[in-house]
């Protein structure tokens, strides 16, 4: 396959970079998120792109070594979005799609953990969690006591 029609392929994701390797791969990373290696198990353009490799970029701040997802999920994600790329007109945007609902699903369940290990501090007074729903939808009310706090006289001198 041509690097120019490879390239003009993934020019209808936006948001995302692409680097595409001569020796026969396609790397498709997007910032804080995911990193996919695909690859055409041949020069006919009607095969399916075949993923090879998946990686995710999110990291929890509090413990940088903490593996958010486990291989077996990976594993899963793989063949699921596998079979996305095979039943799919457009394969990459699917792709994309895919795993960036999942990477902003995982971001959100971060969010979520270290908005809870905070509340359980002396930092709960200032903040509540109102909802929750798992991987879709976090409510956080803020700055519930911050004019009771230390810095209520500071604040009202501004």
């Amino acid at each position: 396959m041509s690097s120019i029609l490879i390239k003009s392929l993934l020019l209808s994701i936006i948001d995302s970079t692409f680097n595409y390797q001569e020796n026969g791969y396609v790397k498709f990373w997007v910032r804080n998120q995911f990193s996919a290696k695909l690859t055409v198990m041949g020069d006919n353009l009607k095969m399916p792109w075949r993923l090879l490799d998946l990686k995710f970029l999110i990291r929890d701040s509090q413990n940088s070594k903490l593996k958010l997802v486990h291989d077996l999920q990976v594993k899963y994600l793989i063949n699921t979005i596998q079979q996305r790329l095979n039943n799919n007109v457009n394969p990459l945007v699917e792709l994309y799609k895919s795993l960036h609902y999942f990477a902003q699903s995982l971001q959100l369940e971060v969010l979520f953990q270290q908005i809870f290990s905070l509340n359980r501090m002396t930092f709960g007074k200032f903040y509540k969690i109102v909802e929750y729903t798992n991987w879709k939808k976090l409510v956080v009310k803020y700055w519930l006591d911050y004019s009771k706090n230390q810095y209520g006289k500071f604040l009202d001198l501004i």
